[in-house]
């Protein structure tokens, strides 16, 4: 993943359609984000995600996704959340994908954000080029960590014994 001031990009070996298409299906962030409660609302006719919200309790939220030429909104209007994705063809088979991050954010939400995206970006990478198997759980893990953070919220990320073998340390 590339950084540039309020950027982040990475390359895809992917054609620019068939990313843009990716990105523009909601249920394909439980692939490459943390927001794995996505489903298609019939009540509702369109797409929420069911998350904990602020007070602890589940909660169904707006997944809007709107296509404006090579650029990708994710939204959750509810929220007030809005991700901004630009696709753009490299060669024939090679798409930039970047995210533009807000540029009015306090440094310590930018921080927060940039190791968010740089995660996500990485695994869209991985997914859209079929080699997820080299992402490791612990990053999944991370991933959804850095989700509950934002909401003042941890949690223990289970290690298992074969993780363990010839630790020494604390787990936390």
């Amino acid at each position: 993943v590339m950084s540039f001031n309020n950027k982040l990009s990475v390359q895809i070996e992917k054609y620019k359609e068939d990313v843009i298409q990716f990105l523009m299906c909601p249920s394909n962030l439980k692939y490459w984000t943390a927001h794995k409660g996505i489903c298609y609302s019939k009540e509702r006719e369109q797409w929420v995600e069911r998350r904990v919200n602020k007070e602890g309790k589940f909660s169904a939220y707006s997944v809007v996704t709107k296509r404006d030429g090579d650029h990708i909104t994710v939204s959750w209007p509810e929220r007030k959340v809005t991700v901004v994705f630009a696709a753009k063809a490299l060669t024939f088979q090679h798409t930039t994908v970047t995210a533009i991050l807000p540029s009015d954010c306090s440094e310590k939400f930018m921080s927060w954000l940039r190791q968010l995206l740089t995660m996500e970006l990485n695994i869209l990478k991985a997914t859209l080029e079929k080699n997820r198997e080299c992402i490791p759980k612990r990053m999944f893990n991370r991933l959804e960590n850095l989700h509950l953070e934002i909401i003042g919220k941890k949690r223990r990320i289970s290690i298992s014994a074969t993780e363990l073998k010839g630790f020494k340390g604390e787990v936390l």
